[in-house]
């Protein structure tokens, strides 16, 4: 479970994931880290909005992760340094 000030780094950037991210391109990603399980993908993938899914993954995120690096991993693998770095900050 991520730490109170963890969950405050997804909701500072929470704006800029929604602009800029879609949760169905870091499901496998995820998965295959071993955070997701293949039912929690399918129910990420299976939300009909951006929104939607974006919710489900934070929520499943705080309830399943223990810091911000995995997900900060995948936004560097995916070519997207302007998340991760504000998340690092």
């Amino acid at each position: 479970m991520l730490s109170e000030p963890e969950c405050r780094v997804l909701s500072s950037v929470f704006d800029t994931l929604l602009l800029d991210f879609d949760p169905k391109d870091a499901v496998i990603f995820l998965e295959s880290a071993g955070l997701l399980t293949e039912d929690l993908a399918e129910k990420i993938e299976s939300k009909a909005t951006r929104l939607e899914r974006l919710r489900e993954l934070l929520r499943i995120y705080r309830r399943r992760a223990t810091d911000c690096e995995l997900l900060i991993s995948y936004f560097e693998y995916a070519g997207q340094e302007h998340i991760a770095n504000a998340m690092r900050h």
